[in-house]
């Protein structure tokens, strides 16, 4: 699996995603949500993954202690990851890396990106040369959004 940074670079980095029952290694690691809530008192890991289900707003953490947050795509027709996205960067503030996990698609990578996402899990039948097109298919956007503050919108009524 190729994880393809918003610049078009790769994503070269060892951090395992592991079980809730296994214990946690002293290395760069990613755990899920639930047991990050359930170990009070435990420092943070690398990365946490969340599930599209999950109301970003109402989880009480720390988000900005995490390097990294996985967003999961179970499916190319659930977009709740896209709100998640948006939310963690406008309304909680969070500046580390939102990485794209599951269903992610090379049509929908621009999209993503617009929404705050920083890198995307490839599936293993995308082209890795087709998707970094896709990033740079479009060079500016008419409305501002978490990837570009200042949209050609703004910068026309300024």
């Amino acid at each position: 699996m190729s994880i393809l940074r918003a610049d078009g670079s790769l994503l070269e980095r060892d951090c395992p995603l592991i079980d809730d029952e296994a214990p946690r290694p002293d290395g760069p690691h990613a755990i899920s949500l639930a047991r990050w809530q359930a170990e009070t008192g435990a420092p943070a890991p690398h990365a946490i993954t969340v599930s599209n289900d999950v109301d970003v707003q109402a989880v009480d953490m720390p988000w900005n202690d995490l390097a990294e947050i996985w967003l999961d795509f179970p499916s190319f027709v659930e977009g709740q990851a896209y709100s998640q996205a948006r939310l963690l960067r406008s309304r909680l503030g969070y500046d580390g890396m939102l990485l794209a996990r599951g269903d992610v698609m090379l049509d929908q990578l621009y999209y993503m990106r617009r929404c705050g996402m920083d890198a995307f899990a490839l599936r293993s039948d995308q082209s890795l040369d087709a998707c970094r097109a896709a990033l740079s298919q479009f060079s500016d956007a008419y409305v501002s959004a978490a990837n570009q503050r200042d949209g050609i919108l703004a910068r026309r009524i300024a």
